[in-house]
């Protein structure tokens, strides 16, 4: 699989969402590394899905130390840590993710991302017809 795949989807939310996950489970060509054992990373309660047909993006993102940013995502957007430490803040909580973390952020929700310490990420994003995958807040 490529770092970047973009899939379109009309069906159902729950297969979207079985497919968001994988694509955020997905070990995107890092062959070296050891096989991990499989388990439960995390789980959630996602309210609603974009009414299809919606794109399911999958990317790689990589943040330097220091790099801050407050922006909302135009859909619902998965988010695995590769490397490094990265920090939300959203509706006046903290939230720490190291490597190895699965986090999720809703779409619309004004967040901040602060990383501690340059991350490496996995990033699935469900976006309706013509919406930005991020939109920054001055």
């Amino acid at each position: 699989m490529t770092s970047r795949a973009v899939l379109v989807i009309a069906t159902t939310g729950a297969l979207a969402i079985g497919v968001a996950v994988g694509f955020a489970g997905a070990r995107l060509g890092d062959d070296n590394e050891a096989a991990e054992p499989a388990g439960l990373i995390a789980e959630g309660e996602l309210a609603s899905v974009p009414a299809g047909p919606f794109s399911v993006r999958a990317e790689r993102v990589v943040l330097p130390d220091g790099f801050q940013s407050q922006h909302r995502h135009g859909g619902p957007t998965f988010n695995f840590v590769d490397s490094g430490t990265v920090v939300i803040e959203s509706d006046g909580r903290e939230r720490r993710h190291d490597a190895g973390d699965f986090f999720f952020e809703p779409a619309d929700r004004v967040h901040t991302i602060t990383v501690l310490d340059y991350a490496r990420l996995r990033v699935t994003r469900l976006l309706p017809p013509g919406v930005d995958a991020t939109t920054e807040i001055p």
